[in-house]
């Protein structure tokens, strides 16, 4: 039974609850980066600790890793429960490895236990694929919930606080999943509650084994993912008087910063300065892009400024909990009740003076710093040569740094006073409440064919893409009497909408598109539709209303598009490769090798 005051029980289970049940039911390889860390755990099961050393020599990762992975499929549909059943007893085939470079470049000890259980199920005792993954998860379920257990116990006030953070939706989504970002946040954690720890001590020197677990604390911290490292700046508000005297504490400043630079800079020479090969396969350009940020500091900030303008409610719902790789967002109250009750528990906290403003202040500073952090490195040691746009923020970097933002508005005394025996229960019925939020929606993405829609209303659009670039591959402008015809299958009813992506640089006068849809089999006529130059956008979908339609099971449908004039400005959006295996596209009857990007919307009645 959950005892008064004891939000650490509370944390533990339903952090255990929740963890549980999101490693069954999230599909393997559905999570962020999934594949990637598995490359990286099975290759660090070879006794291979620098990244690619073993990988990139020739054939060496299973290919049955991909061939269940979910990541690893065209096009995003719903995987059936009998996926479990039917490859239960699948194991790795020794004969057919596959070549394949790992991304994740991150300390070792973020991958260290996973590696060793890999080794001993996968290599020693050859288990299914299943098992191996189902045992890889719930290590970093276990080893992020026993960080912040004793984090949550440690920390002097705001446990609660510390605890809804540690259960948001997204941080249960990562701690569930192969992903070094379950340790890095727990870690993270772990060490903002030391230094509170520390800050609240009435002693008058800290003692030595404090002086051994916090260098230890450092140390484990240099090893996290680099967006936690500012954390390592909480050490300033660290009384001076703990220390002896001042040769004392400018000793321990030495020996912090020896540490860090050696083990977090030296790591991160090996691997990026180096340099390695960096996202997507284009090389960092680390030395020369922090050169260009010198000279170009206001297009750095213009960047940051704009990125901001677009996507910050983007990052809010990254933050606060997405599944998939964003493929899905939770129910729509969730990021509106979540921040309400964040800034509720907030209010309910009391700092019990241990604080002043200065430091507060200073805690709020060093959230702002570790926001920016994370723009900068990806603007000036991720983008490509001479660019800072913004690409590959996601949501969920911000939060290990999370408890410095919140923890900064603690007040001394308890905005909102609430009896300790009705806040426990106050915070078990708002984590029943989270699980609900996190644990029905993921079953219903990953496992329900238009489940984000039985949940969330609107139209399913099908089919998903998995990587969604439609400007990598675009047509040529439309030519008198050549027709686009695209080919697929409808997997949901009743279709209310079809769109095409299409692009026009300038709409002349007389632009005029034809769209029909048709049976293949019978030639039945279900749409005819001539879209004018009112109709036409400069970029984007362009979606064009059908009649209630409810098409027959197994039917292949053609989507055909020309131009009915002799000069277009018309081009449609085509997929980089052939992803819709369900069907093709022919230009004036001729194959192509990519599919027309198109989707059709279906109302789903709940």
């Amino acid at each position: 039974m959950v005892g008064k005051n004891q939000p650490q029980k509370i944390f533990l289970l339903f952090s255990l609850i929740i963890g549980t049940i999101l490693i069954i039911i999230t599909p393997i390889g559905a999570g962020f980066d999934e594949d990637t860390h598995v490359a990286r755990v099975w290759e660090m099961s070879n006794f291979k600790f620098t990244p690619n050393s073993l990988l990139e020599k020739g054939p060496y990762f299973p290919q049955i890793f991909y061939e269940l992975s979910y990541r690893q499929k065209d096009i995003i549909r719903p995987i059936d429960m009998n996926f479990y059943l039917l490859n239960i007893n699948r194991k790795i085939d020794w004969n057919n490895m596959i070549n394949h470079q790992t991304r994740s470049i991150y300390f070792p000890t973020l991958y260290l236990v996973q590696a060793f259980i890999m080794g001993i199920l996968g290599r020693f005792l050859n288990t299914p694929i299943l098992i191996i993954y189902f045992f890889l998860r719930f290590s970093y379920l276990l080893t992020y919930t026993l960080l912040v257990y004793l984090a949550i116990k440690i920390i002097p006030f705001g446990k609660n606080l510390l605890a809804f953070l540690a259960l948001s939706p997204m941080a249960m989504i990562q701690a569930s999943i192969i992903s070094p970002d379950a340790i890095s946040n727990g870690i993270s954690f772990f060490f903002f509650a030391w230094i509170i720890y520390l800050c609240a001590q009435k002693v008058r020197i800290i003692t030595k084994k404090q002086l051994i677990i916090t260098f230890v604390m450092v140390a484990l911290l240099s090893t996290t993912k680099i967006n936690s490292l500012v954390l390592i700046l909480l050490l300033l508000i660290i009384p001076k008087r703990l220390f002896q005297s001042t040769k004392e504490y400018m000793k321990f400043w030495i020996i912090t910063i020896l540490i860090i630079v050696v083990i977090c800079g030296g790591w991160n020479f090996i691997t990026v300065l180096n340099p390695a090969e960096g996202i997507s396969g284009q090389k960092l350009f680390t030395l020369e892009n922090l050169s260009e940020v010198q000279k170009n500091g206001n297009l750095l900030v213009e960047s940051f400024g704009n990125d901001l303008k677009n996507h910050s409610i983007q990052y809010l719902k990254e933050w606060i909990g997405v599944l998939g790789y964003g493929y899905w967002n939770l129910p729509s109250f969730v990021y509106v009740i979540y921040p309400i009750l964040l800034i509720s528990t907030v209010l309910s906290e009391s700092g019990d003076e241990i604080f002043s403003f200065q430091k507060r202040s200073f805690m709020f500073f060093l959230f702002i710093l570790g926001f920016c952090f994370v723009f900068f490195i990806f603007q000036s040691l991720l983008a490509e040569k001479n660019s800072f746009d913004v690409s590959g923020v996601q949501g969920r970097y911000f939060i290990p740094i999370s408890p410095l933002l919140f923890f900064a508005f603690v007040r001394n005394k308890a905005f909102l006073k609430i009896k300790e025996s009705l806040k426990s229960k106050c915070f078990m019925g708002i984590f029943c409440i989270l699980s609900i939020c996190v644990v029905i929606p993921a079953y219903f993405d990953y496992h329900i064919n238009c489940g984000n829609s039985y949940l969330q209303g609107g139209l399913c659009y099908l089919p998903k893409y998995k990587n969604w670039s439609p400007n990598s591959n675009i047509s040529e402008p439309l030519k008198y009497e050549q027709v686009y015809e695209q080919t697929f299958l409808f997997e949901c009813d009743p279709v209310n909408e079809i769109r095409v992506w299409v692009y026009v640089d300038e709409i002349p006068e007389n632009e005029s598109v034809e769209v029909q849809l048709y049976d293949s089999t019978l030639k039945t006529e279900i749409l005819k539709k001539d879209i004018e130059k009112n109709e036409l956008k400069k970029s984007g979908w362009l979606s064009i209303p059908v009649t209630e339609f409810y098409p027959e099971k197994d039917t292949i449908y053609i989507l055909s598009i020309k131009t009915t004039n002799y000069y277009s400005n018309v081009r449609l959006g085509l997929s980089s490769r052939d992803d819709y295996k369900e069907g093709s596209l022919k230009i004036n009857g001729i194959s192509s090798y990519n599919d027309l990007l198109f989707d059709y919307g279906c109302l789903i009645t709940r």
